[in-house]
């Protein structure tokens, strides 16, 4: 394994994960089907070859399977714990301990990448996104794409489930958290706020200046996000591949992509002499 390790900030967020990097992955398994989506998307944007950085990489799902892809991966994340795991599946991975809020200064001023990602809600724990949009940015090559996945702000199907499974505690705290564009999750017994973005918005006041928006997609518009993958046969089968194209076709629509648990948005670095000052 190519690694090193630098010194990094966020704590509260680097102990949180490294609470939990034994049991991560099953954690997140029921949320399979919104990564396979993702991974639709993410081969259609990295062909073999491509140099490609995982800004928040965790325990590598996504960068074990653009890596068996033969895409050149580069994986970081704050905690140490998580990249271990990565780095004991897959020695050839490079890996890095670094805050995604300071990419700058986490790699030499001649790297370059023809990629950039980082999905399930990493930047959510980031106070202010200009620092990784600003350090996305220097990194990718002229043309490089940025990927991002996150939790949406107003996930209105999310908010009547709250209300529907948990009752108006439970749904007054999503629309509250929702108000303050702020979420806490206790993860690994660490309290971790979690900024609330809504795509657009999060496109204009923060990527804009260095990258087209090339596309918006949502997840969870209509199928909760942990809903576990399902047999293709067997009873029910046909109402959940009705379930699903809807599910597709409204994560796509423009007037409900954004209503989705998480949304992600496809970018691409704009040439330097054209970017917005």
């Amino acid at each position: 394994m190519a690694g090193s390790i630098l010194t990094v900030g966020r704590d509260p967020v680097r102990l949180a994960y490294d609470a939990i990097a034994g049991t991560y992955d099953a954690q997140v398994a029921r949320s399979s089907w919104v990564r396979a989506r993702l991974w639709q998307r993410l081969d259609a944007l990295f062909p073999p070859g491509a140099r490609v950085l995982d800004a928040t990489a965790g325990t590598g799902a996504d960068a074990l399977h653009l890596a068996a892809r033969g895409v050149a991966v580069t994986a970081c994340d704050l905690s140490p714990a998580m990249l271990e795991r990565l780095a004991a599946r897959a020695p050839s991975i490079t890996t890095r301990v670094a805050d995604c809020a300071r990419l700058a200064a986490a790699f030499p001023a001649a790297a370059r990448f023809d990629g950039v990602l980082s999905t399930f809600a990493g930047l959510n724990t980031v106070t202010d996104l200009g620092g990784f949009a600003a350090g996305a940015a220097g990194l990718l090559e002229p043309g490089g794409v940025l990927f991002v996945h996150l939790l949406n702000r107003l996930p209105l199907a999310a908010l009547a489930r709250r209300f529907r499974s948990g009752g108006w505690q439970a749904g007054a705290a999503g629309v509250a958290a929702a108000w303050r564009g702020c979420r806490v999750v206790t993860i690994g017994g660490v309290p971790v706020p979690h900024r609330l973005h809504s795509p657009r918005r999060l496109y204009r006041e923060v990527f804009a200046r260095d990258f087209e928006l090339l596309g918006v997609s949502g997840q969870g518009v209509l199928r909760p996000v942990d809903d576990p993958a399902e047999p293709a046969a067997g009873p029910g089968s046909e109402r959940r591949r009705g379930r699903d194209r809807w599910e597709e076709r409204l994560g796509a629509w423009p007037s409900s992509r954004g209503l989705g648990t998480f949304f992600a948005l496809e970018m691409r670095r704009r040439p330097m002499e054209t970017a917005r000052r």
